[in-house]
């Protein structure tokens, strides 16, 4: 027995694409249902599932506002590019080059149209792809995701200032943060009570040899960083910059080029 393949949309599928109404050219909305095309076309494996998902694409486009002679004559260009393969014509390939423009409507395709027709009698053994990119977005006004809370954020440089003597402690930590400090105050991170078993702790013995009160307040981020390499260095040129008073090691890793 075989086995079958079509498309799988999770149960929060919206449904929803690019408006063909939206402020973009005409040859962005065309790449979208290509590309969507291309998708049902390599993922189901016959032709009823494929003939299938075409009319579940072109109803979900039609909400998007796509008018349906559209979306057939997409349709129609995808299938016969497919079952109807031009011969391949041996020529020097050209090298491409990639220019960004901005994107103010109509205006904006006849630079692209000329600036092509230019590059063509000018430097011949280039091609040239002119990417539109407009200068209002949504991310512009307003983030898209919510800010991590510096407490549940990791692989990053921290600083402690004790707020009675301006001692001053600077660390790095691969885990949440909070757990990180919850260490040094020797508190549980996940019910905040006192633990006796309790890792050394440079703060945590110049609070208890003063008597300085501790505080999730005092501590703050200083850097985040992706690899722990670039963590262990970054830390280490802190450490020698701002030279914090209750490190007792001066770097994680040397800083020394030539000895």
């Amino acid at each position: 027995m075989g086995f079958s393949s079509t498309i799988y949309r999770k149960p929060t599928y919206t449904g929803l694409h690019t408006k063909f109404c939206s402020f973009l050219p005409l040859s962005y909305k065309k790449g979208m249902v290509l590309s969507l095309l291309n998708r049902v076309y390599n993922i189901c494996s016959s032709f009823q599932a494929i003939h299938s998902e075409i009319q579940k694409l072109k109803t979900i486009l039609q909400k998007n506002d796509y008018p349906l002679e559209f979306l057939d004559c997409c349709v129609y260009r995808f299938l016969y590019k497919i079952f109807s393969p031009t011969p391949a014509v041996a020529t020097v390939p050209k090298r491409s080059v990639f220019l960004s423009l901005p994107f103010t409507g109509s205006h904006s395709l006849r630079i692209r149209t000329q600036i092509q027709k230019a590059c063509s009698l000018a430097f011949p053994q280039i091609k040239v792809h002119c990417v539109f990119r407009t200068t209002l977005r949504l991310s512009n006004f307003f983030p898209f995701k919510d800010r991590i809370p510096e407490g549940l954020r990791s692989k990053v440089i921290y600083n402690f200032t004790c707020r009675c003597c301006h001692a001053s402690y600077i660390g790095e930590t691969r885990r949440h943060l909070h757990t990180r400090v919850c260490e040094h105050m020797g508190i549980s991170n996940l019910t905040g009570r006192e633990i006796a078993a309790k890792h050394f702790s440079a703060i945590r013995e110049h609070s208890v040899t003063h008597n300085h009160p501790l505080s999730v307040s005092d501590f703050s981020i200083l850097a985040s960083c992706k690899s722990n390499f670039e963590l262990l260095l970054t830390e280490s040129l802190l450490i020698a910059k701002r030279k914090p008073s209750l490190n007792v090691n001066q770097s994680s890793v040397p800083l020394t080029l030539f000895h």
